[in-house]
């Protein structure tokens, strides 16, 4: 279904976010399981693990992104060019593609 709410996409967005909650929870155990165990070895460690915060950082980046794509499909001139822009040029990266931007100023570059 094309435009309308598809089932299988709720599930699979529904399945994606309570991963992700499974990821932060993860994190939150890291930070509290390394620190612990390796008090217990007698080795004292005065550093606060990232691994939460940075979990947390990718799922509010990849949401942020999200939200960003969905309101550009529903009014395109709603986002900024930049912020275009930087959409376009995060889903090609991430998509493994070439990104036209980015190779057009290694073009200008290179001449």
């Amino acid at each position: 279904m094309h435009g309308g709410i598809d089932s299988k996409t709720a599930k699979k967005g529904f399945f994606g976010k309570i991963a992700l909650l499974f990821a932060q929870s993860f994190g939150v155990f890291l930070d509290i399981f390394i620190p612990k165990t390796i008090g217990a070895m007698g080795v004292s460690m005065n550093l606060k693990l990232p691994f939460a915060m940075i979990i947390c950082a990718y799922i509010v980046i990849n949401e942020s992104i999200s939200v960003c794509e969905n309101l550009y499909k529903i009014n395109p001139k709603a986002l900024p060019k930049g912020v275009t822009k930087l959409l376009k040029i995060a889903k090609n990266e991430i998509e493994g593609g070439k990104c036209e931007i980015i190779e057009q100023k290694k073009k200008e570059e290179g001449e």
